[in-house]
């Protein structure tokens, strides 16, 4: 991340205001996506992460996609 944010400032930006809006938020690869959530006792689910993100302004263009985790069985269906 940290090599990305170097490149990319505006990335470093938006990284931060994940973490003040009280999320836990990574890069996935290359800097392609951050993926985002709320951890421990705090957690609202993905509608409190929702809400998290409703009160950023995130870049134009921004696309936010609703994932979950899938086990090993059901990825291997």
């Amino acid at each position: 991340e940290a090599a990305v944010f170097r490149r990319g400032p505006e990335l470093a930006a938006l990284h931060a205001d994940l973490l003040s809006a009280g999320l836990v938020a990574r890069l996935s690869g290359s800097g392609a996506a951050f993926w985002a959530m709320e951890a421990g006792e705090r957690s609202g689910g993905a509608e409190g992460t929702g809400e998290r993100l409703r009160g950023l302004r995130l870049p134009e263009g921004t696309r936010i996609e609703r994932v979950r985790t899938v086990s090993r069985a059901e990825s291997s269906r």
